[in-house]
């Protein structure tokens, strides 16, 4: 089976040298799931559905079931964030890794509060989009056999 390396690996005997700080993997996977926990808890805080569940409730089903989708989407996002977080990470793209998913965490809960919904849209969407751009800029910082395909 051959094996895809999307990055070139050192020579035998040269040592590979970072030059940026790491951070330990285990603070970081924690402090990604008290970000999200906390800035979710706080969004849920937000506002009251009730008026909404009453005025339509069949729109409110639908929304809640987009938060829901959007809540998956946080969790998968998540999952992969403390897998990631396992191997060497710069601190900034970490910075961005955890306010993005933060952001899209409290936009979900947002949504399921059934308050602020462009607001709360479009702060998921930018979240999705900031956590696209840190991770196409950060593909050198995973090690050769984390990168590899085969």
């Amino acid at each position: 089976m051959n094996t895809i390396v999307f990055a070139a690996a050192p020579r035998p005997g040269s040592a590979v040298r970072s030059t940026s700080p790491r951070v330990v993997p285990f603070v970081l996977r924690a402090l990604l799931l008290a970000v999200c926990l906390a800035s979710a808890g706080i969004a849920l805080r937000i506002g009251d559905p009730a008026t909404a569940l009453q005025a339509d409730p069949e729109l409110a089903r639908l929304l809640r079931g987009m938060a829901l989708l959007k809540g998956l989407m946080v969790v998968a996002a998540i999952a992969l964030l403390l897998w990631r977080f396992g191997h060497p990470i710069a601190p900034r793209v970490a910075t961005g890794y955890l306010a993005s998913t933060g952001l899209m965490a409290a936009a979900a809960a947002m949504i399921w509060q059934l308050t602020a919904l462009l607001p709360a849209a479009a702060a998921f969407h930018a979240g999705l989009f900031v956590a696209l751009i840190v991770a196409s800029r950060a593909d050198g910082d995973l090690p050769v056999r984390a990168r590899t395909i085969g």
